[in-house]
């Protein structure tokens, strides 16, 4: 792991390049442009980062700095624009975020809400 001192002086607060070690036992991960998705090897799924857009799938549009678990039972995800999709072990698809179209009437549903499909 990348070791990063922090700045002195007027350039305190930077973001500074580096790596860090987010979580363990991850067997796939998808970054979105503005949040990341991972699963776990106990099929667990988590979500962090930026949250404008409902994309984390846990009910709110707060940031969460560090991972939160989103559900169960997930076997795959995948993290776009801002657009969230898991296929659960069941193989049941999942997809959320603010806004999206569902099914082939474009019907749309709002406020971060999971859909089974």
């Amino acid at each position: 792991m990348d070791c990063v001192q922090p700045l002195t002086g007027s350039m305190t607060g930077l973001l500074i390049p580096g790596t860090v070690k987010i979580m363990e036992n991850v067997k796939s991960v998808s970054a979105g442009t503005t949040y990341t998705l991972a699963v776990r090897n106990d099929n667990t799924l988590w979500a962090w980062s930026s949250n404008g857009q409902g994309q984390l799938g846990d009910g709110t549009q707060a940031v969460s700095r560090k991972p939160v678990k989103i559900m169960d039972d997930v076997e795959s995800a995948s993290a776009m624009s801002g657009l969230s999709a898991a296929v659960k072990t069941d193989g049941s698809l999942w997809v959320w975020d603010n806004w999206y179209a569902i099914g082939a009437d474009e019907a749309y549903v709002s406020r971060s809400l999971r859909q089974k499909r």
